[in-house]
C-alpha cells in the first residue's frame, strides 16, 4: 500500500526537463516585468519602448484596415440604395399601350391587360433587337421612348443609362402636322391633336408601306423626312436609322409618295355618287365606303384595284393634277 502511494507521489513530481523549462519561462517573465517596471520617462531606450512601438504599429494598421473596410461598406450600401430608389418601373397604362402597339405590329398575340407575361417579354425582346436597343425584355425608359409612349412626371426625372445611341423623339407639333398630312391623303380621319392613337399608328404604317420604308407605326426621322416635315436641331443631329430604310431597298429608288388632296378626294366622291357607286357625303376623306367605291370603279375601268387615289386613277377619272403630282 505504501509503495503504491509513493509511486503515485513520484508521478506527480515534475521531471528535470520540465523544471528547466519552467525556470526559463519564469526568468523571461521576470525580465519583462522588470523592464516594464524600470521604464521612466526620458530614458534613452528600454525594452518597453520597443514593445510599445510594436504595439502602436499593430494598432495603427488594424485601425486603418477597419476604417477602409467601413468606408467601402458604406459606399456599397449607398450605391445600392440609390440604385433601388431610382429603379425604373413602367406604369400599368404604359404596359397596356406597349402590348397594344406590339399586337398591332403582329409581334404579340396575348391579352392587353397591362401585365407582364412570357409572350409579352418575348415580343419586347424582338422589338428591342430590331430597334438597336438592349434586348432585355423589360419596358425601360429607352424602349418607351422608342415606342413614343409618354413618360410620367416621375419617370422624366430619371436619367436613362448612358449609351452611345440617342433616341429620336418627335414633338407635339410634328405629330399634329403628320396627322394633317395623313388626313389629307385619306389615311387618317381623327383630329390633329398632336398625340398618338391607335388610328394614327395604323395610318402611319399604311403611309410607311406605300413610301417603301419600314412599317413601325411611329414617326421616326425617315418618316418625317418622307413627309416633308421639318426637323429640329436636336433631331437633325441624330442620323437616320439604317433599319428604317430597309423596306425601301427592294423597291429601288422611289420619289415622293403620291398623295391625293382633299379637294381631289371630294371631287372623286361627288363623281362616284353621280354614278351610284357611293352614297356617303363628300367629306374629302378616304373612308371605307369611298375606298370600296374606288375599287369598284377601278375594276370596271381595267385599272389595278387598290382602293386608293393614285396618279393613274385620278387621270382616268379626269381629275386635274397639281404640278407636283404631274412630276411624280
Amino acid at each position: 500500500m505504501r509503495s503504491a502511494r509513493l509511486s503515485h507521489d513520484l508521478s506527480l513530481r515534475p521531471s528535470a526537463s520540465q523544471k528547466q523549462n519552467q525556470n526559463q519561462t519564469e526568468s523571461i517573465a521576470e525580465r519583462i516585468c522588470f523592464a516594464v517596471a524600470s521604464v521612466r520617462p526620458g530614458t534613452p531606450y528600454s525594452p518597453y519602448d520597443e514593445i510599445q512601438s510594436q504595439w502602436r504599429t499593430i494598432m495603427f494598421k488594424t485601425l486603418t484596415t477597419l476604417t477602409l473596410t467601413l468606408l467601402l461598406l458604406t459606399a456599397t450600401i449607398c450605391a445600392q440604395s440609390n440604385g433601388e430608389s431610382k429603379a425604373f418601373r413602367p406604369a400599368k397604362s404604359q404596359v397596356t399601350a406597349a402590348q397594344q402597339q406590339l399586337k398591332e405590329g403582329g409581334r404579340y398575340s396575348g391579352p392587353v391587360d397591362g401585365r407582364y407575361n412570357d409572350d409579352f417579354r418575348a415580343a419586347l425582346k424582338a422589338f428591342q433587337s430590331e430597334n438597336g436597343l438592349e434586348a432585355n425584355g423589360k419596358l425601360d425608359q429607352e424602349t418607351l421612348e422608342k415606342m413614343s409612349i409618354d413618360l410620367t412626371d416621375s419617370q422624366k426625372g430619371i436619367k436613362p443609362a448612358k449609351s452611345g445611341r440617342r433616341v429620336f423623339r418627335v414633338n407635339k407639333t410634328q405629330i399634329a402636322e403628320a396627322q394633317s398630312i395623313l388626313s389629307g391623303s385619306g389615311k387618317f380621319s381623327g383630329e390633329a391633336s398632336g398625340r398618338y392613337s391607335k388610328e394614327l399608328r395604323a395610318a402611319i404604317r399604311e403611309y410607311q408601306s406605300e413610301a417603301g420604308i419600314r412599317r413601325t407605326g411611329s414617326l421616326n426621322r425617315a418618316t418625317l423626312e418622307k413627309m416633308g416635315i421639318e426637323l429640329t436641331e436636336a433631331q437633325s443631329a441624330i442620323p437616320v436609322d439604317p433599319k428604317d430604310l430597309e423596306a425601301s431597298k427592294p423597291r429601288g429608288s422611289r420619289g415622293p409618295v403620291f398623295r391625293a388632296l382633299k379637294g381631289q378626294i371630294t371631287e372623286v366622291q361627288q363623281m362616284l355618287s353621280r354614278k351610284g357607286l357611293y352614297s356617303g357625303e363628300a367629306t374629302g376623306k378616304l373612308n371605307p365606303e369611298t375606298r370600296a367605291a374606288i375599287k369598284q370603279w377601278q375594276s370596271t375601268n381595267d385599272i389595278k384595284t387598290t382602293g386608293t387615289l393614285n396618279k393613274e386613277t385620278l387621270v382616268a377619272m379626269g381629275i386635274e393634277l397639281t404640278d407636283r403630282q404631274k412630276q411624280m
